[in-house]
């Protein structure tokens, strides 16, 4: 969740012991292409790749970065939009590369 600033993560809810609390990065925060081979990425509900998948973002597509990651910098937690919904989740970023400002 977000709080104020900053994100809040939580991997166990019930465990409110395990709550990281994570700085905003400038140097991640904004737009970034889906760079897959062949296979859509998939946005995460947590930075794992065995976490429950929210939606699968097609190669070429928009990923939004809110500027932060997980602890270990390697995914990050953005938004996709899709049919006018809005998904929010994290993504690996060896598949995202940063788009140019226009």
């Amino acid at each position: 969740m977000i709080v104020g600033a900053r994100v809040v993560y939580d991997t166990d809810i019930d465990n409110m012991d395990s709550v990281t609390e994570l700085e905003p990065n400038p140097d991640i925060f904004g737009e970034y292409e889906v760079v897959t081979s062949s296979e859509p990425l998939n946005l995460r509900q947590n930075p794992d790749t065995d976490a429950n998948i929210i939606v699968s973002m097609p190669k070429g597509r928009t990923f939004s970065c809110y500027g932060f990651t997980d602890a270990t910098g390697d995914w990050y937690l953005g938004e996709f939009v899709s049919k006018g919904k809005v998904y929010a989740g994290f993504a690996h970023k060896n598949y995202l590369k940063r788009k140019e400002n226009r």
